[in-house]
């Protein structure tokens, strides 16, 4: 994380103080500057955080492919069905014939 920098304090004498019309301008136009400057570091700091996130996603997506790869690779066996699935492969078989054995209801 950046090392957040300090603000540094202007002090200008402006002849009678904020009465005068130009000092007025002068004093809101400088907060108004630091205003933004402190908006553009919380800025700046969100885009680093945002920055460190997408990095650590990237690499985390890429693990999990790799293992999905992986996986992919050992699970099938000779015959060429998948390891992973023989559940689903039952499910599927059981739910063919329990459908085809199932009476057809008149409406």
């Amino acid at each position: 994380m950046a090392v957040q920098g300090g603000y540094t304090i202007l002090i200008i004498p402006l002849g009678t103080a904020l009465s005068n019309l130009h000092a007025l301008r002068f004093f809101l136009w400088m907060k108004q500057m630091q205003q933004l400057e402190r908006e553009r570091d919380a800025l700046l700091q969100g885009l680093e955080m945002v920055n460190q996130v997408r990095d650590w996603l990237q690499c985390h997506l890429l693990e999990a492919q790799k293992r999905q790869k992986h996986m992919g690779a050992q699970a099938v066996s000779q015959d060429g069905r998948p390891f992973c699935l023989p559940r689903l492969w039952w499910v599927i078989r059981h739910k063919r014939g329990i459908a085809s054995r199932a009476p057809i209801k008149n409406t």
